[in-house]
């Protein structure tokens, strides 16, 4: 575990949930402050603190995306907010300096859930975990998905996705999850991992976990985002696709999806002050129709086509798609999506 929380914040009303049993076993030591709700509590909150919450809001909501740019149709899971793996471009850097929150009530989301995809027989929904949480980070910890891969498994219209950079699978590695659940990566060159991503695994470490999932039967997907132009990246990021078609095989990768960096305007006074060594905010950046920073559209599909060919040496065949990007540059770099 990268990270140790000074005080543990347990709500009244998760008490005495399995996720909050699990955390205090593990955790003996560490201070408990018990509270009838987190928002309630008058003394000192942090970031170096944990809170173990029950979701009282809408734990199933469309992608929110960005504004003029395609959405990928996908809903995500909310089961927490905050990540300890120091990536300097994660959005939640520029507002978050509240309790790492995990939400503890999971039967609440399995009921959402079974309600919520149960009411569209018809349609098959993609669904993620990883919005505001890496899905696998503190998984050994919490075991939130031991419950939901079984449970979302028996729902024969949803794919369930747990989007990662973690290498903590083995939690995963028993679980009846009847093929209908995906265990995807965010991959990059060790380079902008040593500098961008500090505290997370290696990307060897990152595919022998992905190696590890397929051999228990799941598919796994990988997300080059955000991809980071720098000098010698085109050989930099086929050596990563490389590295994955040498080990993953074809048939078992359910999509990989190409996002190019791009993050909101108050994150780059961020960035520059927690991270010193980075560089994204030198790189030639423009407002994109969302606001944010991006490359220049002609970077971009550079960047996409690039990738697109290199993955299409290795496979005819595995969907690639853009992550909030419009269908004409997407159509330029010669990417069809799902």
């Amino acid at each position: 575990m990268l990270w140790k929380p000074r005080q543990i914040l347990i709500e009244a009303a998760v008490s005495t949930s399995p996720v909050t049993a699990r955390i205090r076993d593990h955790w003996p030591d560490i201070p408990v402050r018990h509270v009838e709700r987190i928002r309630d509590f008058s003394g000192d909150l942090g970031r170096s603190d944990l809170a173990l919450a029950a979701q009282r809001g809408q734990s199933i909501k469309k992608c929110p995306g960005t504004t003029a740019y395609t959405c990928c149709d996908y809903y995500v899971l909310n089961l927490g907010i905050g990540c300890r793996l120091g990536c300097s471009y994660c959005f939640l850097n520029h507002y978050m300096n509240t309790p790492f929150t995990i939400y503890a009530n999971t039967e609440r989301v399995i009921d959402d859930a079974r309600h919520y995809f149960g009411a569209h027989p018809a349609r098959h929904f993609r669904v993620g975990s990883g919005e505001f949480i890496d899905s696998l980070d503190f998984e050994a910890l919490a075991g939130v998905h031991e419950q939901l891969v079984p449970a979302l498994s028996e729902l024969p219209n949803v794919t369930f996705e747990l989007k990662t950079k973690s290498d903590r699978v083995d939690s995963l590695l028993g679980l009846d999850h009847h093929g209908r659940t995906v265990i995807s990566w965010s991959v990059n060159p060790e380079v902008i991992r040593e500098r961008e991503e500090v505290l997370t695994p290696s990307l060897a470490a990152r595919l022998a976990a992905a190696s590890r999932v397929v051999a228990a039967g799941y598919r796994v997907g990988f997300h080059f985002d955000p991809i980071i132009h720098f000098p010698g990246w085109e050989s930099a990021y086929k050596e990563v696709v490389s590295a994955i078609f040498d080990l993953i095989p074809a048939g078992s990768i359910a999509w990989i999806s190409l996002g190019a960096l791009r993050f909101h305007p108050d994150l780059k006074p961020v960035i520059e002050t927690r991270f010193p060594n980075s560089r994204l905010t030198t790189g030639e950046l423009i407002r994109g129709l969302d606001g944010k920073f991006r490359y220049f559209i002609t970077i971009r599909q550079q960047l996409f086509a690039q990738l697109n060919h290199f993955i299409r040496q290795r496979s005819p065949d595995v969907p690639i798609y853009l992550c909030m990007e419009g269908r004409d540059l997407a159509r330029k770099a010669g990417v069809s999506g799902l």
